[in-house]
């Protein structure tokens, strides 16, 4: 059989679909079985509901969900074939909730959701995944050019439960030694760790090697353990001294394609801005022509209050060289 291409996309689908329906473990577990041990059958088919131990109707889920197919061409009045989309990325899947079921340390908290505000970089949301689930701690560090999602996949992780997130420029030591010991969090988030001033970084060396953080006060030198797990960001990589870059896990994240940034935008300024799809998509593509920094897309889209005219004299006048004319902005 030919290789078939992993899709991170279709696991986590799968991933979050046997979370909602327990049951289909068994099921999907039984199909992955049937076409392991019957796919080379000189007249393979596929398989039938009741082969299976499933219901028509759970199939038939399965097929609107986009998991299993319907084989059509193979199937008779008195019998219907089925097959899954993907055998190989149902398998990953189903290896993927055991880790998470029988894991001891790790973590829990709801997949469902997470990083969805990100259009691509399908295997760097794998990789965070994997990493979030990790029974031990996995420090990662996403770095790359400014205007990539970078900002966009930590704030995901700043939002679950026991996460603590703080900018790398407005990041003290002492701050940082304060809280976490007064809140051990589970996820520490610092975007643009590079920013931070070295000696401000250094009580992450000690969380991130051994687990311990230590304060000096008051004569005293306390010692308190916790399971913290670092997500940083980076746009400059040489400007984080080398003893904690080391304990990272790098992960490099690409600048946006065009079309990525016009989608991710659009899902952006409608579900975080409140902007309609068509004000959205004409934000994403006015901005696009200049820029693929979604922060800048938000920000036309705030200026412009809902008003689609006033897009394009606010893109003009912020980008003057372009239109090679300063527009007057319209009231």
């Amino acid at each position: 059989m030919t290789e078939q291409a992993v899709n991170f996309d279709l696991q986590d689908k799968i991933y979050r679909l046997i979370q909602e329906n327990p049951d289909w473990r068994q099921y999907l577990e039984e199909m992955v079985q049937y076409e392991d041990d019957h796919y080379r059958d000189e007249y393979y088919a596929g398989w039938e509901w009741k082969t299976v131990h499933t219901s028509p109707g759970s199939i038939n889920r399965m097929i609107s969900a986009g998991i299993v197919d319907f084989n059509e061409s193979r199937s008779s009045r008195r019998s219907s074939y089925y097959s899954l989309r993907s055998r190989e990325d149902t398998r990953s899947a189903l290896q993927l909730g055991e880790t998470d079921d029988t894991a001891e340390g790790g973590p829990q908290f709801d997949a469902d959701g997470l990083f969805e505000m990100v259009i691509g970089h399908d295997r760097v949301k794998q990789l965070l995944r994997f990493s979030l689930k990790a029974e031990r701690p996995v420090h990662v560090l996403l770095h790359g050019p400014v205007a990539t999602a970078k900002s966009l996949l930590l704030e995901d992780i700043g939002r679950l439960p026991g996460a603590q997130m703080y900018l790398g420029s407005t990041t003290t030591k002492s701050g940082l030694v304060q809280m976490m010991i007064n809140y051990k969090p589970t996820y520490l988030v610092i975007d643009e760790i590079d920013k931070m001033p070295t000696e401000d970084r250094q009580p992450l060396l000690s969380l991130m090697a051994s687990g311990k953080v230590y304060r000096l006060q008051s004569g005293r030198n306390d010692q308190v353990s916790m399971q913290t797990r670092v997500f940083a960001g980076a746009n400059d990589v040489g400007k984080v001294d080398p003893p904690i870059f080391s304990r990272f896990v790098k992960i490099a994240i690409p600048a946006y394609s065009h079309q990525e940034f016009v989608e991710t935008a659009k899902w952006v300024l409608t579900r975080q801005q409140g902007l309609g799809p068509d004000m959205a998509l004409l934000v994403a593509n006015m901005v696009s022509q200049h820029t693929l920094d979604i922060r800048q897309a938000v920000y036309v889209a705030r200026m412009a209050k809902g008003h689609p005219t006033r897009v394009k004299d606010i893109v003009d006048a912020l980008w003057p060289q372009a239109s090679g004319r300063v527009t007057p902005l319209r009231k």
